[in-house]
């Protein structure tokens, strides 16, 4: 799925509707959000003509004269809606995602120029967002602020603390993680070329992050808008192995010691030591995987599973109390508990990379939040080559073995000789069979 959003500044002439539709048929988007249209009255013909055909459904929102205007368009056969409406601010879309009949909510922004209206939005939107929790939310467009200082290159927008305190906290508090833009820093760029900003962005919840765990997001190239369009894709590119990980939880297992010994007893590799120890390393990382999807990949299911066992025998013994052996079962099933959520943590905790507040401090959202938000902060989707983006898995392999062959690689070159004879003075033979002598330690 693709999905754009762009501040057109104005959609009133031939040329911005060209291209608009140009970026819709080139980047084969299905959902398109545009800001700024600055036209009270859009007609269904006008729609049809930025789209390119009949099949697409819409929400608008009217500009207030010459102010503001807001469209989301989008193909049905990928969204379907189900209500829309909109507030100061912002047009809010919820339908379901077609391919798998989920509940998603689109939301278009295009943000005030007022620090007090922004705050207000913020506001309503995270009502919008706690209303539709169980939704996929997206919400994009012209935000209108920065959420960092280094968001902002040159003179001319003036943001202040209070303004980026503000937007940052709101992102915080609705659990929402930004896709980082690739391709570029900047968003809108002041005509006179003196001011550069970034403006636009993309905001997901978890929800999203759950069903599309890829989502990538990319600055397309700057045209006839102050501001450039910014792409999403959901789709999973296949990039080959990954590197293998070693979980700390692991060690805690009691099967662990018997699994790691019997992968490396039973290889029955042979050869030169090298090639036995590398491959039986290379079986013993497969084993450890297929064992950790058996133990450790059920680790949600098992936790409920207890936590309902222990209720059960909780009811039990309210209603008639429990005889030696079933309080055995029920210790036993608690113990089990405690070691389950304790390797849940460690896991989450490790792949988060974050240190913990204080030991035993559960937070599970918390470390599934900064899990994904890693991911997305370190994947490499593409690289710049020669003006061109290139996101092909097979290209960006090539590009980066011949950057470092190219490092490694030393080109001839004439290198000085020194003359014979050079050295003039030798070491006499006393002291060169000195020098060879064992050495003694200080008073033997």
């Amino acid at each position: 799925m693709k999905l754009a959003s762009y501040n057109i500044r104005g959609l009133g002439s031939k040329i911005k509707k060209r291209e608009i539709r140009e970026l819709i048929q080139k980047q084969m988007i299905d959902l398109c959000l545009i800001q700024e249209t600055k036209m009270e009255n859009f007609s269904d013909s006008d729609l049809r003509s930025i789209w390119g055909s009949e099949k697409f459904d819409f929400a608008r929102k009217q500009a207030e004269g010459r102010l503001g205007g807001i469209i989301s368009i989008w193909n049905p056969m990928i969204f379907s809606s189900l209500s829309q409406w909109d507030i100061p601010g912002a047009l809010i879309v919820n339908g379901k995602w077609m391919s798998n009949n989920l509940l998603g909510c689109i939301i278009n922004v295009y943000a005030f120029q007022i620090l007090s209206d922004r705050e207000l939005l913020w506001d309503s939107l995270g009502m919008v967002i706690r209303q539709n929790c169980d939704s996929c939310i997206c919400i994009a467009g012209d935000f209108n602020t920065i959420r960092y200082d280094f968001e902002r290159v040159g003179r001319g927008l003036q943001f202040s603390y209070r303004d980026i305190l503000a937007f940052d906290n709101f992102i915080r508090a609705n659990d929402l993680v930004e896709i980082r833009l690739q391709g570029r820093n900047f968003t809108w760029y002041q005509p006179n070329g003196q001011c550069k900003t970034k403006l636009n962005r993309f905001l997901v919840n978890e929800k999203w992050l759950e069903v599309w765990p890829h989502s990538k997001a990319n600055g397309l190239q700057w045209s006839i808008s102050d501001h450039c369009p910014i792409l999403l894709e959901t789709k999973w590119v296949d990039w080959g192995p990954k590197p293998f990980c070693f979980l700390n939880a692991w060690t805690s297992h009691k099967d662990f010691e018997k699994v790691v010994k019997e992968s490396w007893d039973r290889s029955g590799i042979f050869g030169w030591k090298s090639f036995v120890f590398k491959e039986k390393l290379k079986k013993l990382k497969g084993d450890l995987k297929k064992w950790n999807s058996s133990t450790f990949g059920l680790i949600e299911v098992n936790i409920k599973n207890l936590k309902d066992e222990i209720q059960t025998w909780d009811a039990i013994d309210d209603s008639f109390g429990l005889e030696e052996g079933e309080l055995i079962k029920r210790n036993k099933a608690a113990t089990n508990l405690i070691l389950q959520l304790k390797n849940r943590d460690s896991i989450l905790s490790q792949k988060s990379r974050a240190r913990w507040l204080a030991d035993g401090d559960v937070n599970s959202i918390f470390f599934h939040k900064v899990i994904k938000g890693r991911r997305l902060k370190n994947e490499i989707s593409g690289l710049w080559n020669n003006n061109r983006w290139i996101d092909d898995p097979t290209e960006v392999k090539n590009m980066v073995k011949a950057f470092f062959q190219a490092q490694f690689q030393s080109s001839p070159r004439v290198r000085p000789l020194l003359p014979k004879n050079f050295v003039q003075k030798k070491i006499p033979d006393n002291y060169r069979e000195w020098l060879d002598s064992p050495f003694h330690r200080g008073g033997d």
